[in-house]
Protein backbone atom coordinates (compact mmCIF):
# COMPACT_ATOMS: atom_id res chain seq x y z
CA UNK A 1 0.00 0.00 0.00
CA UNK A 2 1.16 3.25 -0.97
CA UNK A 3 2.14 6.06 1.49
CA UNK A 4 0.07 9.08 2.10
CA UNK A 5 0.93 11.53 -0.79
CA UNK A 6 2.31 8.74 -2.86
CA UNK A 7 0.26 7.20 -6.05
CA UNK A 8 2.64 4.14 -6.60
CA UNK A 9 3.65 1.32 -4.74
CA UNK A 10 7.21 1.18 -4.95
CA UNK A 11 8.29 -0.28 -8.27
CA UNK A 12 5.68 0.99 -10.21
CA UNK A 13 7.10 2.09 -13.25
CA UNK A 14 3.65 4.45 -13.68
CA UNK A 15 2.52 5.19 -17.65
CA UNK A 16 4.92 4.35 -20.27
CA UNK A 17 7.27 7.00 -21.88
CA UNK A 18 5.26 8.73 -25.35
CA UNK A 19 1.72 6.86 -23.56
CA UNK A 20 -1.22 8.72 -25.05
CA UNK A 21 -4.66 9.60 -22.34
CA UNK A 22 -8.31 8.49 -23.49
CA UNK A 23 -8.92 12.10 -23.07
CA UNK A 24 -5.94 13.02 -25.53
CA UNK A 25 -7.28 10.71 -28.27
CA UNK A 26 -10.64 11.63 -28.04
CA UNK A 27 -9.68 15.76 -28.33
CA UNK A 28 -7.71 14.54 -31.36
CA UNK A 29 -10.96 12.86 -32.58
CA UNK A 30 -12.96 15.84 -31.99
CA UNK A 31 -10.40 18.07 -33.71
CA UNK A 32 -10.25 15.82 -36.78
CA UNK A 33 -13.92 16.08 -36.91
CA UNK A 34 -14.07 20.03 -37.39
CA UNK A 35 -11.22 20.04 -39.71
CA UNK A 36 -13.24 17.29 -41.68
CA UNK A 37 -16.83 16.95 -41.34
CA UNK A 38 -17.73 20.01 -39.62
CA UNK A 39 -16.06 22.34 -41.85
CA UNK A 40 -17.95 20.76 -45.15
CA UNK A 41 -21.29 21.29 -43.34
CA UNK A 42 -20.23 25.06 -41.85
CA UNK A 43 -19.17 25.68 -45.87
CA UNK A 44 -22.72 24.33 -46.69
CA UNK A 45 -24.71 26.20 -44.22
CA UNK A 46 -22.92 29.66 -45.13
CA UNK A 47 -23.14 28.92 -48.82
CA UNK A 48 -26.79 28.63 -48.52
CA UNK A 49 -27.59 31.37 -46.28
CA UNK A 50 -28.42 35.22 -47.42
CA UNK A 51 -25.40 37.55 -47.63
CA UNK A 52 -26.40 39.57 -44.40
CA UNK A 53 -26.37 35.87 -42.47
CA UNK A 54 -23.23 34.46 -44.37
CA UNK A 55 -21.22 38.14 -43.28
CA UNK A 56 -22.21 36.63 -39.86
CA UNK A 57 -20.94 33.46 -39.68
CA UNK A 58 -18.10 34.52 -41.68
CA UNK A 59 -17.10 37.07 -38.90
CA UNK A 60 -17.65 34.89 -36.43
CA UNK A 61 -15.42 32.22 -37.55
CA UNK A 62 -13.18 34.83 -38.94
CA UNK A 63 -12.40 35.78 -35.01
CA UNK A 64 -10.50 32.66 -34.56
CA UNK A 65 -8.30 32.53 -37.86
CA UNK A 66 -7.28 36.27 -36.64
CA UNK A 67 -8.43 37.74 -33.67
CA UNK A 68 -9.42 41.29 -33.21
CA UNK A 69 -7.18 43.60 -32.24
CA UNK A 70 -8.29 45.07 -28.58
CA UNK A 71 -9.54 48.87 -28.61
CA UNK A 72 -7.33 51.79 -26.77
CA UNK A 73 -8.25 54.97 -25.60
CA UNK A 74 -4.74 57.26 -25.96
CA UNK A 75 -5.09 60.27 -23.61
CA UNK A 76 -2.64 63.46 -23.00
CA UNK A 77 -0.48 64.00 -19.44
CA UNK A 78 -2.85 63.16 -16.89
CA UNK A 79 -5.88 61.64 -18.70
CA UNK A 80 -6.36 65.19 -20.69
CA UNK A 81 -7.46 64.81 -24.37
CA UNK A 82 -5.12 64.84 -27.23
CA UNK A 83 -4.06 67.35 -29.05
CA UNK A 84 -3.17 67.29 -32.73
CA UNK A 85 -1.73 70.50 -34.98
CA UNK A 86 -2.32 69.85 -39.18
CA UNK A 87 -0.61 71.41 -41.31
CA UNK A 88 -2.18 71.24 -45.32
CA UNK A 89 -0.11 71.99 -47.92
CA UNK A 90 -1.10 72.48 -51.42
CA UNK A 91 1.07 70.04 -54.18
CA UNK A 92 2.78 73.11 -55.58
CA UNK A 93 3.99 74.56 -52.52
Amino acid sequence: MPGKGKPFVKGNPGKPKGAVSEKTIAWENIGAYLINEGAERAKEIMMASDNKQFMVYFETLLEYFKPKLARQELTGKDGEKLKFNVTVKKHNE
